[in-house]
């Protein structure tokens, strides 16, 4: 893939107000492992959930948890944000 591939439709997203692109990185040494788009309310106006759009992990850090733990960052930003399907 490259990287204009990605970038229109990632600019597009980017429109929404909702839309927040999370950037996860290694403790260790700040480099980044794990890139999340979340929206505060699914595309689909019936549903009111919030939603996790896209979530990517450096294939280096795969089965090393470090995706199980970007998932779990984001549940808590949605539960601190009180957004609804929290």
């Amino acid at each position: 893939m490259r990287s204009e591939q990605v970038a229109a439709p990632l600019a597009e997203e980017l429109t929404n107000p909702d839309t927040e692109v999370l950037l996860g990185r290694t403790e260790a040494d700040g480099r980044l492992a794990g890139i999340a788009i979340t929206l505060a309310h699914h595309p689909d106006p019936a549903d009111p959930d919030s939603w996790i759009g896209l979530l990517l992990v450096d294939a280096r850090m795969h089965r090393s948890g470090f995706g199980r733990a970007l998932a779990s960052a984001i549940e808590e930003r949605f539960r601190a944000a009180r957004w609804p399907m929290w």
